[in-house]
């Protein structure tokens, strides 16, 4: 008998993937890479669609209690050791996403449309898919 989401006792749930909120960006050669150093307090993973913000000191952390200008998408996942920087690229272009992949409620927005709304007034070159 099947039990959780796949066959032998599965996950029921998983980690956001790029293809969940990432639906179409345009290509690399129009775009501009800028370094940054992520940084966290403690040891922490952080997933794709993680919303970043600058953390005053010329790096960049997630978005925590709703607060902070959005700088950015995390692309792909990263482990941020407690004291460790490690370096991340963020590239800058256009690109279409998928609020239903965006990691809102972690980033501790009221709601999707707060998240919208903060990621479209820090990032106006995404355009916000629908949610359908």
């Amino acid at each position: 008998m099947a039990e959780g989401f796949t066959f032998g006792g599965g996950p029921l749930s998983e980690d956001k993937y790029l293809g969940d909120w990432l639906k179409w960006e345009e290509d690399g050669r129009y775009s501009v890479s800028t370094q940054y150093n992520m940084t966290s307090a403690t040891t922490k993973d952080f997933a794709s669609g993680t919303i970043l913000k600058t953390d005053g000191s010329g790096g960049v952390t997630e978005v925590s209690g709703g607060t902070g200008t959005v700088l950015g998408i995390l692309r792909d996942p990263v482990r941020v050791r407690s004291g460790e920087s490690v370096p991340v690229s963020m590239i800058v272009r256009v690109a279409i996403i998928d609020m239903r992949g965006i990691r809102w409620s972690s980033a501790g927005y009221a709601n999707e449309g707060a998240a919208q709304t903060a990621i479209l007034t820090g990032l106006p070159t995404l355009l916000v898919a629908k949610k359908g």
